[in-house]
């Protein structure tokens, strides 16, 4: 069964049909974890194209902002290291945006059974742009203090003292869980579309929790290659500080890129289950 859901870009029409990457049914947690990949894969050519501009654009931004910074300033490390912290956290959070908008719409059109092309992604992404951008900057605040507390535990033996704060935001979470696929496909507002996200995981949101959880252990194989290549390359080439900066950069972007687009495509999928246990939307009626 294909699902009936509403984007609304416009213009915007499937560039492809094909099949849905997944059935239109209640998932396993397992499936939950392993199915957003097969979703990707229908979209691998908009999302890594969208997420390869999002590199570049952002390591060549961050470097250029930060030297400017620096020879304005005398070029001293810790203006150097506070001007790349802020261009970073500002520009990732604008690529987040983009991609859980632009990775969530593919994922939506895909499930229905059409391939966007994205143009007609970022079409969807403007159509709604009030309530998804509002969404994002609670997304935002809410987390902010429990960002805090979590680094205030650094060094890294104390981590696992923030657990228990790990949980408690991951509990806030997974009840707007399918928020953002709820404004895409039923253009709502963003209240509704967090009512609708409450309502609908209102049973699941202990499992849903530990999705959240689980996506944040999954992106330690990927950091921990990135960082040991950025550590090789130092060994080899000196200490230069630029070109440790833009192995950083470049790295947290892709941790941070790959991180999204997963996620994004797992709250896609979770919406469809949250609305196949609570509504039914898997049963067909006949006519």
């Amino acid at each position: 069964m294909q699902p009936n859901v509403r984007l609304s870009g416009g213009n915007a029409e499937p560039s492809a049909t094909i099949d849905p990457p997944a059935p239109t049914r209640p998932y396993t947690f397992g499936e939950l974890i392993d199915m957003p990949f097969g979703l990707l894969q229908a979209n691998i050519k908009t999302l890594a194209g969208v997420g390869a501009i999002g590199l570049v654009v952002g390591e060549a931004l961050i470097l250029a902002i930060s030297s400017v910074v620096s020879l304005a300033g005398g070029g001293g490390d810790t203006l150097v290291r506070g001007t790349v912290i802020v261009t970073a956290a500002i520009y990732l959070w604008l690529l987040r945006t983009l991609l859980r908008g632009v990775a969530t719409t593919t994922g939506l059109a895909a499930m229905g059974g059409r391939r966007l092309r994205w143009r007609d992604a970022l079409a969807e992404v403007r159509a709604h742009a009030d309530a998804f951008l509002r969404h994002q900057v609670m997304f935002t605040l809410v987390g902010l203090p429990f960002f805090a507390l979590i680094v205030g535990a650094i060094p890294w033996p104390a981590l696992i003292l923030t657990l228990p704060i790990q949980i408690w935001l991951g509990r806030i979470r997974a009840r707007r869980y399918v928020a953002t696929p709820a404004i895409f496909a039923e253009n709502i507002d963003y209240k509704t579309a967090v009512w609708r996200s409450k309502l609908l995981t209102a049973k699941n949101v202990g499992r849903l929790t530990w999705i959240w959880i689980d996506h944040r252990l999954l992106l330690i194989p990927v950091a921990f290659p990135l960082f040991a290549f950025r550590d090789k390359f130092s060994m080899f080439t000196g200490t230069e500080r630029w070109g440790s900066i833009a192995l950083t950069v470049g790295a947290v972007i892709l941790i941070v890129a790959i991180g999204e687009i997963v996620e994004a495509n797992t709250r896609v999928l979770a919406y469809f289950d949250t609305r196949c246990r609570r509504e039914g939307f898997d049963i067909r009626v006949p006519r």
